[in-house]
């Protein structure tokens, strides 16, 4: 493990880089010997977070938590967990999830896009449209309270 960067009392304090013995990375701020304040931790699978931490956990209104595979995470962080608006982007199927979470679990009304080419339904127009450029549909609302999903887009 290397630190380098301020202390307080014997506990990592202020702005630090710091490398765990598995590769992990953390370059930002500490109190009292916990991540507190703007950071990024990068952990050695290819995962990274970068936002606000409180008392070593994530806790942000607008960070990003970005996996190995490039799928993202864009909203609330609360007590290390997604909660509050955010949204969930998967790379490999690009698909984009809108709404609410709790405790990292989706919860309420929630809106689901895809991105892509091709012809669309043109809403309130009843016609195709070609779109020649990748642009993200709304596709579907699913309300978890209900388990409906409504289907808006593409048909």
């Amino acid at each position: 493990m290397e630190y380098k960067g301020q202390w307080r009392n014997g506990l990592y304090h202020g702005n630090a880089n710091w490398t765990g013995c598995n590769g992990d990375r953390y370059d930002g701020s500490y109190k009292n010997g916990k991540r507190d304040g703007s950071g990024t931790y990068k952990w050695a699978n290819g995962d990274s977070y970068d936002g606000i931490w409180k008392d070593g956990m994530k806790d942000d209104k607008n960070g990003t938590y970005v996996w190995a595979d490039n799928t993202t995470y864009i909203g609330s962080f609360e007590n290390d967990m997604r909660n509050g608006n955010g949204s969930f982007i998967t790379n490999a199927t690009q698909t984009k999830f809108v709404g609410q979470w709790k405790s990292n679990e989706p919860i309420g009304i929630q809106k689901y896009y895809i991105k892509g080419k091709g012809k669309y339904w043109k809403p309130g127009k009843g016609k195709k449209v070609d779109v020649k450029s990748d642009y993200w549909w709304l596709f579907s609302r699913y309300s978890t309270k209900s388990k409906q999903l409504e289907m808006l887009r593409p048909r």
